[in-house]
């Protein structure tokens, strides 16, 4: 040791006269502690001179030629760690260079442990105090993860889960460690970190702190352990930003969206009915109803959730901006954001395949997802924990639980609750029972009956209402726990309409529903008196606007027939004693309308036992009594009100034939401008009400300008059939009497006789007539005889058993037959008592 010490001392004494290239006196750097050690600075504690950082000797520093230094002929041993820093504070460069003695000694202790120290321990022997700067002190390893973790909770900078953060990174970060070694720069190992070991935390906390979007004090170190967080979902979020943040333009409110990304509540409602209620609550109703609205400009269904999101934000001046900014695309908002969120975090939390992904996804965009909540959750086992907590399966297992010991969870319980887990009538139900004390109170959450969605959402999926995407029984239900009477009158109309549609000048379809909802409003007001007013099953009352669809028959269809005009004035949530007096009981007063027939000859077959047991021949009975008993005994009266007379159908219109329209299209040289006029008229459809308009003008005179001229044509729509009118009251009394008949396909054959001849109605007069048979025996009978050639067998036979008629009277029937005097005659001589009448009806 003392030959090294000896070396030191002529290295020394050899050097104070040394040069570089510049002139200036060369030492070796001094490396600190913080990595600045070798810049020290601070005067000397024995001679008061500075140092300055590259080496060079300051101008009021000792001359060269003024001999050594005080200290240089006293002999300093230099052999251990203690020894070393008792130096340094002699010197008083201890706090300038490590902070404090322990300091010193800790790290002097690491220089000691690496075999680092003797080589330094010699120089501090040999050098004086302001010639310490020669003595670099080594660069100790790096500490261990634990105790740099330890020093930095210490120091008052503790990063959260440091130790993970630091093996993670390794040397990199435990060298960053270095500047909390003594110092506690808790500003430069931030730093460090960012710059050399999370250049990402870096960067996103620039950007953060930047639009004061996080406390600039803690972002890098809570950046730091969340990169070391081993939790796969954390790791898919923090990439996730990252990414975002890179494509982030400059501007603060895109940084926020990449540190706010889509949550739960971040779905557009895709609900027409909050559409609607938003659009009403703006006053644009009057302007344009909304059902109009979403008719004409929603055919794709991108209308409500956009027209939802900029009604939320208030009301434009007008609908028309709601309509064009949707149609621009001016709210930008991906329903499928938070969903694919939420099916990530299924994903990398449950190692999900990529087909349970894009099903997880599907299904979240088209209904809500029970887990959709989760997604705030950033770490695997709280995600899985609220995943697993919520859906019907959970929570349908509670609702049933708390039930059974009050003996009110039926055999189906858990089946039932899961089915309508979505409806908010359920939701309801469930929280009320979940904070329910005692078996009284978890009754009382009962949810009421729901309306009839299935007989609903049959028809009206049907009819292209709704959507067949499994969600309409959950709509429906929930309109109608929003707003019950209204929702049951729609729910009604849709159920008892006998056609899907267009509009029918007669009955009620499904297509006039949302804008006529109370054309149901009869049969609701019967079939709660039926069923609800009676105390009957909440069930049946879809069964119930089912049957009315069809046309009731039997008793039931004499009631509703006699009391359907004064159900139609009864709203829709009607009291059951409005309703009680609608529904008259089926029971008239046979003898007194069978004595009044038969004292005046008007011929009712079997009346008493038809009025008895006949559901046509009772309704004829209730409803032409008070008319009978007007009459007062006159036969004349009594007649016409037992036997009235049946309106002559309207004559038809024919349609007009291609062959002839034809002939005046050629004629104004349309063939030369358009083309054939046959291939015309097939390419563009035309037809009926459109042939016939475009054939009018062309007969008034050739347009200078056709496509001017014919243009409102193409609008004209088909007249409504002549016979609408008479085939629905006829079905009507046919489905009284045959409970398996059903009003539509009735009335479509019906119809379905006219022909191009325009007095086809009235050649079918006597068929259509078949409604006013006085029982449903007189009504088969009817029908089966009721052609032109036996309606004019039937009449010449009794103009012959009165000897009366022409003798070619079946010829003369037939060929005047849908002519009004013919209509007449026939007319005459059926309703004639006896001969003498018959011989006074005259002959066309």
């Amino acid at each position: 040791m003392a030959g090294a010490r000896l070396l030191w001392v002529l290295v020394g004494l050899g050097c104070l006269g040394c040069t570089d290239d510049d002139g200036a006196a060369t030492t070796p750097d001094a490396t600190g502690l913080d990595g600045a050690l070798g810049d020290a600075t601070a005067p000397d504690a024995a001679g008061g001179d500075a140092v300055a950082s590259d080496g060079a000797v300051p101008a009021d520093a000792r001359p060269r030629d003024a001999g050594p230094p005080p200290d240089m002929a006293v002999e300093v041993a230099v052999t251990s760690c203690e020894e070393a820093c008792d130096r340094y504070a002699a010197c008083e460069r201890l706090g300038e260079l490590f902070g404090d003695e322990a300091a010193c000694q800790s790290r002097c202790d690491r220089v000691a442990r690496a075999g680092q120290a003797e080589a330094w321990w010699s120089c501090l022997e040999a050098e004086s105090c302001d010639l310490l700067h020669r003595c670099p002190v080594p660069t100790p390893p790096p500490l261990d993860c634990g105790p740099l973790c330890g020093l930095a909770e210490a120091c008052g900078v503790p990063v959260p889960d440091c130790e993970a953060a630091c093996t993670a990174a390794g040397e990199p970060f435990q060298r960053c460690g270095e500047a909390i070694i003594g110092r506690c720069d808790a500003d430069a190992f931030a730093t460090c970190l960012g710059d050399d070991v999370f250049p990402a935390c870096a960067a996103f906390c620039a950007d953060a702190v930047r639009c004061n979007l996080v406390r600039a004090e803690d972002c890098l170190l809570d950046c730091v352990a969340g990169a070391a967080d081993p939790d796969p979902l954390f790791a898919l979020r923090t990439r996730e930003r990252d990414v975002c943040l890179a494509a982030a333009p400059e501007d603060c409110a895109a940084v926020n969206r990449c540190l706010q990304p889509p949550g739960p509540d971040d779905l557009p409602a895709a609900d027409p009915d909050l559409f609607c209620q938003l659009y009403r609550g703006c006053g644009f109703d009057d302007f344009i109803p909304c059902e109009i609205a979403l008719d004409q400009f929603d055919p794709s269904g991108d209308l409500v959730p956009c027209g939802v999101a900029l009604l939320l934000q208030g009301c434009p001046p007008s609908p028309i901006e709601i309509l064009q900014a949707c149609q621009e695309g001016a709210v930008d908002r991906d329903p499928a954001a938070a969903c694919g969120r939420l099916c990530d975090a299924l994903a990398v939390c449950d190692a999900a395949d990529p087909a349970a992904r894009l099903a997880c996804t599907r299904d979240c965009v088209e209904g809500e997802s029970p887990a959709l909540a989760c997604i705030v959750e950033d770490h695997c086992p709280a995600f899985l924990a609220c995943a697993g907590a919520v859906g019907p399966v959970v929570e349908c297992q509670a609702y049933c639980a708390a039930l059974a010991p009050c003996g009110l969870a039926d055999a189906d319980c858990q089946a039932t609750c899961e089915a309508g887990w979505r409806r908010d009538r359920g939701a309801r139900a469930r929280a009320c029972v979940a904070a329910a004390d005692g078996c009284g109170a978890i009754a009382a959450c009962a949810p009421p009956p729901g309306p009839p969605c299935a007989d609903f959402c049959q028809q009206a999926e049907a009819c292209g209402l709704e959507a067949p995407d499994g969600r309409c029984e959950d709509r429906c239900d929930d309109a109608h726990f929003a707003d019950p009477a209204p929702a049951l009158l729609f729910d009604a109309c849709v159920i008892s309409a006998p056609a899907c549609g267009p509009g029918d000048p007669v009955r009620h379809t499904v297509s006039d529903c949302p804008l006529r909802p109370e054309d149901g409003l009869a049969c609701l007001g019967f079939c709660r008196a039926q069923v609800e007013c009676a105390g009957g099953d909440p069930a049946a009352l879809g069964d119930c606007l089912t049957a009315c669809r069809r046309g009731f028959a039997g008793d039931d269809g004499v009631r509703f027939r006699l009391g359907r005009a004064c159900l139609e004035a009864q709203p829709a949530d009607a009291a059951c004693p409005a309703l009680a007096a609608c529904v008259p009981a089926a029971d008239p007063d046979c003898a007194f309308v069978c004595d009044a027939a038969a004292a005046c000859g008007v011929p009712l077959a079997d009346c008493p036992a038809a009025c008895a047991g006949d559901a046509l021949a009772r309704l004829h009975a209730l409803e032409r009594a008070p008319c009978v008993q007007a009459a007062a005994g006159d036969c004349a009266a009594v007649s016409q009100c037992l036997q009235p007379p049946v309106p002559l159908p309207p004559e038809g219109q024919a349609d007009l034939p291609l062959a002839v329209f034809c002939t005046a299209y050629n004629a104004c040289g349309l063939d030369q401008r358009f083309g054939p006029c046959e291939q015309v008229v097939g390419v563009v459809g035309g037809g009926g009400p459109q042939l016939r308009c475009v054939y009018d003008i062309l007969l008034a005179g050739c347009p200078a300008d056709p496509l001017a001229a014919i243009g409102p044509c193409l609008g004209q729509e088909a007249a409504p059939s002549p016979l609408a009118g008479p085939c629905a009251t006829l079905c009507d009394r046919r489905a009284l009497c045959d409970a398996d008949l059903e009003l539509v396909p009735c009335q479509d054959a019906c119809e379905g006789q006219l022909d191009d001849d325009a007095q086809t109605p009235r050649r079918l007069g006597p068929q259509l007539a078949c409604g006013e048979a006085w029982a449903c025996a007189d009504l088969d009978a009817c029908l089966a005889s009721s052609s032109p050639a036996d309606v004019c067998a039937a009449h010449c036979a009794r103009l012959a058993a009165c000897g009366a008629g022409p003798a070619d009277c079946a010829a003369t029937c037939l060929a005047g037959f849908a002519e009004e005097a013919h209509y007449a005659w026939r007319d005459c001589v059926a309703r004639a008592p006896a001969c003498e009448g018959v011989g006074a009806c005259v002959a066309p």
